[in-house]
């Protein structure tokens, strides 16, 4: 799995912040049904006033799949 997460300005869709997450490598011999990865980050001090929306995705490099989630959060 490998994924991104960013940061963008709600009414402009200005990209604010943007960290991409490098593929971890997952050694099972076994078919897996489940899987759990932890990725850390820090939304930088420096956003501006207002209202952003912080967008995760997420890639499943053997299935080729993608998924999204965003969340709107303000800054003030």
């Amino acid at each position: 799995l490998s994924g991104c997460a960013g940061v963008t300005h709600r009414r402009s869709g200005e990209v604010r912040w943007h960290k991409e997450f490098e593929a971890k490598e997952d050694l099972c011999i076994n078919y897996r049904r489940d899987y759990f990865n932890n990725y850390a980050f820090r939304i930088p001090e420096s956003l501006p006033l207002g209202p952003h929306q912080l967008k995760l995705t997420v890639f499943d490099e053997l299935s080729s799949k993608m998924v999204s989630q965003s969340i709107n959060f303000v800054v003030r």
